[in-house]
């Protein structure tokens, strides 16, 4: 008797590979045993996964950047009028520039 093959089938949203009868294949299963020591590359991750690796390290950057404000804001609110007279800065321009110096836009 023949053996019958499935034929592989490419999900249109995710990209991700099917057999016709709707079950997600993996290597493992085509050969027997377990792939070891195998890493995807960034094209080879499903669209979830590179969402939420993209979410993540937007808000790390977001993290950065409000803590880098912060600390900025805190510098310049620490020195004297004088020290911002000679740089150039009132105190009612603190914020902004802090904000210009961790955000690199005016806000």
């Amino acid at each position: 008797m023949a053996a019958f093959h499935l034929a592989p089938i490419v999900h249109p949203q995710h990209g991700s590979r099917y057999d016709e009868a709707g079950g997600r294949r993996a290597a493992h299963r085509r050969t027997g045993k377990k792939r070891a020591g195998t890493m995807l590359s960034e094209t080879d991750r499903a669209p979830a996964t590179r969402t939420t690796a993209t979410f993540w390290q937007r808000l790390r950057d977001s993290l950065r950047q409000r803590r880098r404000f912060g600390l900025e804001r805190r510098r310049l609110r620490a020195m004297t009028d004088a020290e911002l007279d000679d740089m150039g800065i009132s105190r009612g321009m603190i914020t902004r520039v802090a904000f210009e110096t961790a955000y690199g836009r005016k806000r």
